[in-house]
């Protein structure tokens, strides 16, 4: 058995992103990419605000109360409390999180309300990732209040130049990585953009750092929703390649069907191939991680971070 099978979350922190899906202004729990059957994220112990991020604008206000007390009543916040999903992760070490805005993923409007209040609390030493299906549609509503955001952080969140490096023991060997504090990125993802030349309007616009390349898969299979690609052999070659030619150096793979199952690190392959063809990318992976355990499988496959929700609500 291997030695990572007694590896602690502790071990591994630094290396975690906690995830947060936003559903009509609630923190939801993601299973399988089953987004129509997502129900509001319980939290395992009292971390409310002081009240819950902008309950859902469709609910009755009975019904959000009714359930606010249900929740007081079992001595935890209420369900799908974002903000306190974010203060149950910080409160583990925490200080990278990932936020999917499942409205505008399906389509709909961005949550900007409920982002508002989220970025809001911003602490400086913490990276904030955003997925808002970035496409030209979103371009044409959001460019300016993502440009405005982008603007407020980075005069209070520029990392420090004696900032010291995080190190996390792993299988007996040190990992260390010089952090970037503070810093808030966008994902372009495969299943969103429209065009292969997405990733390069957005860098123009938001600048190339601060992009991460999203690299979709469902059930192992490459998923883009861009029509130029067709059936072509290399699919995700030629998106990786357009990515590349945009200047940025970040990936975010993901297998939305492994999201919240407890299968294990099932990207790890995945990682270990884009590692090897893109040695200077930071790789982000999850979904399915059960424990620290299978996180460590997933730094050794090349990856730098990993996404992970359910495993640290238990």
């Amino acid at each position: 058995m291997s030695g990572d099978a007694a590896l602690s979350w502790d071990a591994v922190v630094d290396n975690l992103v906690g995830v947060i899906d936003l559903k009509e202004g609630k923190a939801v729990h993601a299973v399988a990419g089953a987004r129509d059957q997502y129900g509001p994220v319980q939290l395992p112990r009292q971390r409310s605000h002081a009240k819950p991020l902008l309950g859902s604008e469709n609910a009755s206000p009975a019904t959000s109360t009714d359930r606010e007390h249900r929740a007081e009543s079992v001595g935890r916040a209420p369900d799908g409390d974002a903000i306190g999903l974010v203060e149950h992760y910080r409160s583990l070490g925490v200080h990278q999180f990932y936020v999917a805005d499942l409205d505008a993923l399906e389509g709909g409007e961005v949550q900007r309300e409920s982002l508002d209040h989220l970025l809001d609390l911003v602490h400086s030493n913490e990276r904030w990732i955003l997925d808002l299906g970035l496409n030209d549609q979103v371009a044409s509503s959001q460019l300016d209040w993502m440009q405005n955001w982008q603007h407020r952080l980075s005069d209070v969140t520029n990392p420090s130049a004696t900032d010291s490096p995080f190190c996390s023991p792993l299988g007996g060997q040190v990992r260390c990585r010089q952090p970037q504090v503070g810093q808030l990125q966008w994902v372009v993802a495969s299943e969103s953009a429209n065009k292969l030349a997405t990733p390069a309007f957005w860098a123009g616009h938001l600048g190339r750092s601060s992009l991460i390349l999203g690299v979709d898969f469902r059930d192992g299979a490459f998923a883009s929703s861009i029509a130029s690609l067709g059936s072509t052999s290399d699919r995700l070659g030629a998106w990786l390649k357009a990515g590349q030619a945009a200047g940025i150096q970040a990936a975010l793979i993901l297998d939305v069907a492994a999201v919240g199952t407890g299968v294990g690190p099932r990207t790890a392959t995945m990682c270990e191939e884009i590692s090897r063809l893109h040695s200077g990318w930071r790789l982000i992976s999850g979904g399915g991680c059960r424990d620290a355990a299978d996180v460590a499988a997933l730094l050794r496959a090349g990856c730098n971070d990993c996404l992970v929700a359910t495993a640290l609500l238990r």
